[in-house]
């Protein structure tokens, strides 16, 4: 699937929310803009919204599929920020879920703020954790911004959570990282660094209680 926007307006490859699941084996998306924004994947809650609970489900496990998702322009944001300089590939908002069970390349590209994958809330009242989970190898391309951004709800317990290469399903998976890893209140990122080619190249920055652990295998 290939989308872009020559327009000063925003463009979203998939977005789900209230209850709605997207699944699929295999998928190669393109989202750009030339002036505004562009979204690879949303999985969210709005604000008014009392059931939320929107999930993405790519991959195969046990297969060979390969899930591509790129997006960038000349400037980006995400669905709902106020921002029209703001670039996101993949995003769980307030309680949102995406989970990759095969190997991902994400590539995020911008003129302004860059970020590959990022769980956060905007919503104050949401319980439930937003998370997105790897659960293979990934390679994340957002050099020279922010590869991976988590943060939880700071008024309730939900956290922001994003796995790589964890669990039953992780194994002698390729892991590369361009681009820096940070992690807010009551966020949690967890990454599997666990092959000889795996690749992190980046900083790493913690605020308030957030944690990020990165385990490495020679």
């Amino acid at each position: 699937i290939t989308l872009h926007n020559d327009l000063d307006a925003s463009v979203t490859g998939i977005e789900v929310t209230t209850n709605a699941a997207v699944t699929g084996k295999a998928l190669q998306l393109t989202v750009s803009s030339d002036t505004g924004a562009a979204l690879g994947l949303l999985a969210h809650k709005y604000i008014d919204d009392t059931e939320g609970k929107g999930r993405i489900t790519l991959g195969e496990t046990g297969g060979a599929n390969l899930i591509k998702i790129t997006a960038g322009g000349g400037n980006a944001r995400a669905v709902v920020a106020q921002s029209t300089d703001y670039t996101e590939t993949v995003s769980a908002l307030n309680g949102g879920k995406v989970v990759f069970e095969d190997t991902a390349v994400i590539t995020a590209t911008g003129t302004g703020y860059v970020c590959g994958v990022s769980t956060y809330f905007y919503d104050s009242s949401v319980t439930e954790d937003s998370s997105i989970d790897f659960q293979k190898g990934v390679y994340i391309n957002a050099a020279g911004g922010t590869a991976i951004s988590a943060a939880g709800n700071s008024d309730t317990s939900a956290e922001g959570i994003v796995t790589i290469n964890q669990g039953s399903a992780a194994g002698a998976n390729e892991v590369v990282i361009f681009g820096d890893i940070e992690s807010d209140i009551k966020g949690v990122v967890n990454v599997n660094l666990n092959t000889a080619g795996s690749v992190f190249n980046g900083s790493t920055s913690l605020y308030d209680d957030g944690v990020i652990k990165l385990a490495v295998t020679d």
